[in-house]
């Protein structure tokens, strides 16, 4: 009888029947988590990349204006970004306009601040001091225009509310900064009664 036994716990222990469902039960969760979270970066990215080609169209739209632009332009603009990013709840836009002017001694080239606008001003107050983007911006001669656009968006990932799933990517803002030259007109300035704005 207690060879029986030891024989048939040997047997048993040996046995490696039942031993793909018992592997299954336990990588089954962790394939599910893999996945979904890389659907939940893959969202990321996309989202990312939207943001930035709405940007890019904000500011070419902008870059082709003729002549002045008012508040009311911007704040459309921003719908119009708002619409590319697919309506996400807080979306904001800040356009900043810089040329550059020879200096006190008439020949260091000087940035000089023209106009900024933000459509909300929370999380892109309006620019007042140059010196805030100063190290931002590309080299450019005398007489060159730059119209800065930035824009901001909240992202939240897909399926946040899944357990174990908010955990892999947190909700963030995604901001994107697009330099460009107006393209038909030397200057473009924002409407003095949009903002504050310094005038040559």
């Amino acid at each position: 009888m207690h060879l029986r036994l030891k024989h048939a716990l040997r047997r048993f222990s040996a046995s490696e029947g039942g031993g793909m469902s018992v592997e299954a039960v336990i990588i089954f969760p962790i394939l599910l988590w893999a996945f979904i979270a890389m659907f939940v970066f893959f969202d990321a990215f996309k989202s990312q990349n939207i943001n930035l080609k709405a940007t890019y169209t904000i500011a070419d739209m902008i870059s082709r204006e003729g002549g002045n632009i008012d508040a009311g332009f911007i704040d459309g603009a921003n719908d119009a970004y708002g619409f590319l990013t697919g309506n996400r709840p807080e979306n904001e836009t800040r356009v900043t306009m810089i040329n550059v002017q020879p200096g006190p001694d008439g020949v260091t080239p000087e940035m000089v601040l023209q106009c900024s606008y933000s459509t909300d001003g929370t999380a892109l107050p309006r620019i007042d001091d140059i010196a805030l983007i100063e190290n931002r911006v590309p080299l450019m001669s005398i007489g060159d225009w730059l119209i800065i656009v930035d824009t901001e968006v909240f992202w939240e990932p897909v399926m946040e509310r899944v357990p174990l799933v908010g955990t892999i990517l947190a909700p963030r803002t995604l901001s994107e900064t697009v330099f460009t030259s107006p393209r038909f007109s030397p200057q473009i300035f924002i409407e003095p009664t949009a903002t504050h704005c310094n005038f040559p």
